[in-house]
């Protein structure tokens, strides 16, 4: 056990966390879990939860194997949360004391968790306590999650600390644009032949000039039919580009925005009260760079499914 990290739990109250290596522990814990590297790495294949040993004189622990090394739903369970509780601590700044229903709040607020896995969370940490502060029979929780419950905040532990990008989801794409001052009619093409609903804009030096959507070409064309009673086709991009709305506007985005910040962004981002039209993904977010990928309120329902726990 040399070099080990280990948390105690008691029925009192919070874990106590030791790097000193006790040969003993405290008379009052229910349970110690080996917080080393070395073990959290193969928690698959053996415990990290220690056996409480107890002999005459003092009290000793070492690490529990189970069946066929595989690792106890308890102590998966209990291992998850700790992952979850440290990352939250590590993203936040947060000291020991900070309360895991807080941390998680402020944690999902700033990264926009869905609000299913805000729910999950809480309902994990009385999971948790009930586990932790719970009867014990041999060093062991006499509660026990079940495998559905212990997958799910697996899960979400993943998900929250490796968050799914919006690119991984959509996926890079060759991203059609338009030229400010081509004829309108080669734009119309390009959203006929691909099914596009927005098409970003550029300049002939490549500066970003806005998104042609295809609310702006209705528009458009309501205007040419009460003016002329026909379609003026060799009209530029530039001309149906002014029969944008305000609100239409699209959000250059880094590639490293995540899933959930996406959803935010085309749900209640953009203007004050208003989602964006499009999120057009590039290396950094700049709008001189080359669109990696457009993403459009078609894509929240594949969003969604990967920010999924269930």
């Amino acid at each position: 056990m040399g070099g080990t990290t280990v948390r105690f739990y008691t029925r009192r109250g919070a874990p106590e966390l030791s790097d000193r290596d006790p040969e003993t522990y405290p008379p009052e814990a229910v349970a110690v879990f080996d917080m080393s590297p070395a073990c959290r790495s193969t928690a698959r294949r053996s415990s990290c939860q220690l056996e409480l040993v107890r002999g005459t004189g003092r009290s000793r622990y070492h690490h529990r194997q189970t069946g066929g090394g595989k690792m106890e739903t308890g102590a998966r369970f209990l291992a998850a949360f700790n992952d979850i509780e440290n990352h939250f601590r590590s993203a936040l700044g947060a000291d020991d004391h900070a309360e895991f229903g807080e941390m998680a709040r402020k944690y999902a607020a700033s990264r926009h968790l869905p609000r299913d896995s805000q729910d999950a969370l809480l309902a994990f940490a009385s999971l948790r306590n009930a586990i932790s502060h719970g009867r014990y029979f041999g060093g062991r929780p006499i509660a026990e999650p079940v495998e559905e419950v212990v997958e799910q905040i697996e899960r979400l532990r993943d998900k929250i600390k490796a968050p799914p990008t919006a690119l991984r989801v959509v996926g890079t794409m060759d991203v059609r644009t338009a030229v400010l001052d081509q004829p309108i009619n080669a734009a119309l093409e390009q959203v006929r032949r691909f099914d596009y609903s927005q098409l970003p804009v550029y300049d002939d030096d490549g500066s970003y000039a806005g998104i042609l959507t295809t609310n702006a070409i209705a528009r458009w064309l309501a205007a040419q039919l009460t003016a002329t009673g026909g379609l003026a086709e060799t009209q530029s991009v530039r001309d149906v580009l002014a029969f944008a709305e305000q609100h239409e506007r699209a959000r250059h985005v880094p590639k490293t925005i995540t899933a959930a910040e996406a959803i935010h962004e085309l749900s209640s981002g953009g203007l004050p009260g208003r989602p964006a039209t499009a999120l057009i993904i590039t290396h950094s977010g700049s709008e001189s760079e080359k669109p990696l990928a457009v993403v459009v309120s078609h894509d929240l329902p594949a969003l969604l499914a990967a920010l999924a726990i269930s």
